[in-house]
């Protein structure tokens, strides 16, 4: 099961009960429970791509993540997907049994014991697991939202060879991070929306990113004699953040027959004050280099990549999430507070974990059953959610 591409080719297409703006792992799960619940959903994101920061980029025969770098057991949610994934022929998600080395802030390391898991095939691929049979529409922005006769109408960015016709929907949820969330927001005060429910998004902060992705035209281990980890993680490194040796991740190709048509792909992220402080450069290139030279010394041979791609994440870590009780189902207001049925989704709704992101989804859609049909909950597992 896969998720299918909409096309507004009817006016049926544009309408939904719910819109959810954001097709990262909240925002899917969100429109899950939605469809379980029996309501016509669908999902609209400007991007190409699924999953939001669980992100794969495509590089020439091989990939590599330069979102989040794998996939662990943080709760209820994420031991589900692990064990979903696992199920599949061949399966979507395997054991990361490579080891993880953490630097600590004094210079010392140590070996993590945590499992881990990822995906052959990119983390993209989890995403695309919870995407079934979802539909979605892909590459739109929404450019502003008004309240209509008690629902949503959200117009799209128009196209250079068209405009498209508005989208609509008795509810919405706005799955995307809380500083792309303002700008639809704000003009809503004019229509009722509280100044502050609109204080309390705009509270919230999140720390950048800067991910190198660089490619080598033999193996790295072939540079050296001594072992050296698949990934190191950093706690405080001024620079640094990341190192991972993505080709651990994933089965060496059969059909290469000698070990110099192999290629290896590291994955570098920065620290939030390294990219902080170069986030708005037009030209990353220069500051991927840096990267490349401060792990050098961690592991030799990463100066002098065959290509070298620069990712900027604007909103890699919620710094400061919303601070509305869970009491108050978390990220959503009722009806009369709000033009119409509204609510909130990610991980910066209570944290900045792939599970704070997937419980902020399931509760941003209960908030909407609620407030819409109040439809019994027939589900228990993850798998039951996807099976529906």
């Amino acid at each position: 099961m896969t998720a299918s591409s909409l096309a507004l080719n009817s006016d049926a297409a544009r309408s939904r009960d719910v819109w959810v703006i954001g097709a990262g792992m909240a925002g899917l799960l969100c429109a899950q429970w939605l469809r379980h619940w029996g309501y016509s959903v669908g999902v609209v994101d400007k991007s190409r791509g699924l999953g939001g920061r669980v992100a794969t980029r495509r590089l020439a025969g091989t990939c590599g993540d330069h979102g989040a770098r794998c996939l662990e057991a943080q709760g209820t949610y994420t031991e589900q997907l692990i064990q979903i994934g696992q199920q599949g022929h061949p399966p979507v998600v395997v054991p990361w049994d490579s080891p993880l080395q953490i630097v600590a802030a004094d210079g010392t390391s140590h070996m993590a014991p945590t499992p881990r898991y990822v995906a052959p095939l990119g983390m993209t691929a989890i995403a695309k697991t919870l995407a079934a049979d979802l539909p979605i529409l892909r590459g739109q922005r929404v450019e502003s939202l008004q309240s209509i006769h008690g629902g949503w109408e959200l117009s799209l960015e128009p196209s250079p060879e068209t405009a498209v016709a508005p989208l609509t929907s008795r509810g919405l949820v706005l799955a995307i991070p809380a500083p792309q969330a303002v700008p639809l927001l704000a003009p809503l005060r004019q229509q009722g929306l509280p100044q502050t429910l609109l204080t309390q998004v705009q509270s919230v902060t999140f720390d950048p990113c800067i991910t190198a992705i660089a490619t080598y035209r033999s193996p790295l281990s072939a540079q050296r004699s001594n072992p050296y980890p698949a990934a190191i993680q950093f706690e405080a490194d001024p620079v640094l953040a990341w190192i991972s040796l993505e080709s651990s991740k994933r089965p060496i190709p059969q059909d290469l027959p000698t070990p110099d048509e192999m290629s290896d792909v590291v994955v570098i992220q920065s620290s939030a004050a390294f990219a902080a402080a170069c986030l708005e450069a037009p030209d990353l290139t220069s500051y991927g280099q840096a990267l490349l030279d401060a792990a050098d010394q961690y592991i030799p041979g990463l100066r002098s990549p065959t290509q070298l791609q620069v990712h900027r994440w604007r909103y890699a870590f919620a710094r400061q999430p919303l601070t509305i009780p869970k009491t108050c189902a978390q990220n959503s207001w009722p009806g009369s507070a709000v033009p119409a049925p509204l609510a909130f989704s990610g991980d910066w709704c209570q944290g900045n974990t792939l599970e704070s992101a997937l419980e902020a989804g399931e509760r941003a859609a209960q908030a909407m059953n609620h407030w819409l049909d109040q439809r019994p909950t027939l589900a228990a597992s993850l798998s039951e959610l996807l099976a529906c």
